[in-house]
């Protein structure tokens, strides 16, 4: 069983006007005290971060990446892209090039790992 939340980061320090905060999730170990790898995965083609924790319907039950890897011990956060599921988007969807993109990326790894270890991610 893992321990899943929801949290968001303030990227309008980065990210183009009206793109204010990527959201993702966080799937922890129980014992998340002897979890020590942290795993930022971000999507491609303009999938969510669903994409990580597929819930197909049963008897096909097990299709979560991002369950299966904190029940062997990781931290996965999944993470919408900026633009892209319930991140927000900018007001002008051309300010979105690869390297305003990478920026963003970077900020929202950065600070989700920054939050794990000052455990501000409940």
């Amino acid at each position: 069983m893992t321990l899943t939340a929801t949290h968001s980061i303030d990227v309008r320090d980065v990210a183009p006007a009206g793109a204010h905060e990527v959201r993702m999730d966080v799937f922890a170990p129980e014992d998340a005290s002897s979890a020590v790898t942290v795993l930022c995965c971000l999507p491609g083609g303009g999938m969510s971060r669903k994409y990580w924790d597929i819930e197909p319907p049963a008897p096909y039950d097990d299709y979560s990446m991002a369950r299966h890897l904190a029940d062997r011990g990781f931290v996965v956060v999944p993470i919408d892209p900026i633009g892209v599921g319930e991140s927000s988007r900018p007001d002008d969807g051309f300010t979105l090039r690869v390297e305003t993109v990478a920026a963003i990326n970077a900020a929202v790894v950065e600070r989700v790992v920054d939050d794990l270890r000052a455990d501000r991610i409940e």
